[in-house]
């Protein structure tokens, strides 16, 4: 029988390598047999925990599970066993799962030859995905009833920080560049990068482009997001030109 290492709300459970390091958060193991319905073993026709790759969708509607496509000739190539213990020996874990320590002998072995065969009899419509990571994220962010075996929860969480990201630089429109802090004070938007400002002899600062009422500058205004891209002239010829 196999070991698993589990979460204190068993939320997460799982098998590591000989002596590999275990997660902090695994605090709980133990030493048996996992089994459920027919309709949540099925998607495990296509190998074990270690060898299957998936995300499923429980509820609403007919469940669908999905599989990336560069793993389905491997998936479909797997023999596996449909199994049936006695369901006395097993005991209900949070995750609404059953586990024994003690099944007992098989009631009933079977060989799945074509595992995408059994998996549908059993209920599931199959879908194939290129990306399965965003198909966890749509599902998570849709508030479905869902679950995943196989995926690496590093990739998991490097794409989902790459979205986040993404939708950060999507949010700085026209409008939030133009306000973004450059002058110093409580003025707000661009500088004006022929009007610094000087503490004994040092740049400290520079004015805000816009002028304000009854405002004169020696200078036309050289209009920059941030002061930093003062000290790039741009594509212009000339710099600092004057009135």
């Amino acid at each position: 029988m196999r070991t698993y290492y589990h979460t204190d709300d068993f939320s997460t459970s799982g098998q590591f390598a000989k002596d590999s390091e275990i997660p902090k958060e695994y605090t709980g193991r133990i030493t048996g047999i996992f089994a459920g319905t027919k309709l949540f073993t099925a998607l495990y026709a296509t190998g074990n925990a270690d060898q299957t790759r998936f995300v499923a969708q429980y509820s609403p509607g007919q469940p669908t599970v999905y599989f990336d496509r560069q793993d389905v000739p491997r998936l479909k190539a797997n023999r596996s066993y449909l199994t049936v213990f006695d369901a006395r020996r097993f005991e209900e874990l949070p995750t609404g799962e059953w586990f024994s320590s003690d099944p007992g002998h098989p009631i009933q072995q079977q060989v799945i030859s074509d595992p995408f065969d059994y998996i549908t009899r059993a209920g599931w419509r199959i879908q194939q995905v290129d990306d399965l990571p965003a198909m966890l994220r749509k599902l998570k962010a849709a508030g479905v009833d869902y679950g995943a075996e196989g995926i690496d929860e590093e990739e998991y969480d490097a794409e989902s920080l790459n979205e986040e990201l993404i939708r950060e630089k999507v949010k700085e429109t026209l409008r939030t560049w133009f306000k973004r802090k450059g002058a110093p004070g409580k003025t707000g938007g661009w500088v004006d990068c022929n009007s610094p400002i000087r503490k004994d002899g040092k740049i400290t600062g520079y004015k805000p482009c816009g002028r304000q009422k009854g405002e004169t500058r020696s200078k036309y205004p050289s209009c920059r997001p941030t002061p930093s891209k003062c000290k790039d002239p741009g594509k212009g010829k000339k710099w600092g030109k004057t009135k």
